[in-house]
């Protein structure tokens, strides 16, 4: 079915680099292989541990996710649950040794895209709404309000010199340059704590003591756990009532983050106006950037 869709991979390539002024500096004729053991070359299947932030789980276990794999005949995804700070301090001897990583989030969670800030100061929901959202981080998983949704490449992380405790930190994006900061993100601490839940580091980077639990047998998880859970919906039905067309809720029980930082609802409940469905807010201002980054860390 792939190759009717995409057609047949090639057998071979040409590989053309260009240096800063587009002028041709390299060519060079490759197969996929000889193109991954010339420029990669890295182990990819064993040099790496999934670490995850599920608050809805025992910490220091090893969890497999039914189903969720790349390839069909490949393996599930498996993870070592961990507290977010001993996360932290794996992703920051990563960056100090200018080695960036997968990393994946809540990303539109409190996000103001045009400045590229995720901030849980962003928006202030509790006065807006006069209600107190008073869910923590496993709260919100448990009732899928919150999860990880988009995985990005965490590349920096400003330390505060009196603490040696992070303050924020820097993602690059995949939605091009003109979105966020220059292409990417940056999550201060707080947010970070709150809505981090994946990094993928090298073995190097991992204290024994991890590596070690990877001697578990893993706890085998559903595919629909709410944690791996689509990041949206698949429709959204629609229907006519006293005249006003609404939406018919039944099924739908989760906020879904969208990028200019409104909300919009999927929740339990009787069928609402769609005029009702965004929910307006106020932005503050976030100033400063990080100081140590993957490619410049001192």
């Amino acid at each position: 079915m792939l190759v009717i869709c995409l057609g047949e991979p090639p057998v071979e390539f040409e590989w053309v680099r260009c240096n800063t002024k587009d002028e041709i500096v390299s060519r060079k004729t490759y197969t996929p292989k000889s193109f991954y053991e010339e420029l990669i070359g890295e182990n990819l299947e064993d040099n790496y541990v999934m670490i995850m932030n599920d608050p809805c789980r025992e910490y220091g276990k090893v969890y497999e996710i039914a189903y969720d794999r790349h390839v069909y005949d490949g393996h599930n995804w498996l993870y070592i649950n961990l507290p977010i700070e001993r996360i932290k301090e794996m992703a920051i001897a990563s960056i100090k040794d200018n080695v960036a990583m997968y990393f994946s989030c809540d990303v539109g969670k409190f996000l103001d895209i045009k400045k590229g800030v995720n901030d849980v100061a962003n928006l202030d929901y509790d006065s807006l709404m006069g209600v107190d959202f008073g869910m923590d981080k496993k709260q919100r998983v448990q009732t899928y309000a919150s999860g990880s949704t988009h995985a990005m490449t965490l590349i920096a992380v400003d330390i505060c010199p009196e603490t040696g405790k992070p303050v924020k930190w820097m993602v690059e994006n995949s939605w091009g340059p003109a979105s966020g900061h220059k292409g990417c993100l940056i999550m201060t601490d707080e947010w970070f704590n709150e809505y981090m839940f994946r990094l993928v580091v090298e073995k190097k980077y991992v204290p024994a003591d991890v590596m070690e639990m990877l001697n578990q047998t893993p706890v085998q998880l559903p595919a629909w756990d709410p944690m791996f859970s689509p990041e949206e919906q698949s429709s959204i039905k629609t229907e006519t009532v006293n005249g006003t067309e609404t939406v018919n809720t039944k099924g739908y029980k989760r906020f879904r983050s969208c990028r200019d930082g409104r909300k919009k609802l999927y929740i339990r409940h009787n069928p609402f106006s769609i005029q009702d469905l965004w929910l307006c807010s106020h932005r503050d201002s976030f100033d400063g950037e990080p100081k140590h980054s993957s490619r410049q860390i001192w």
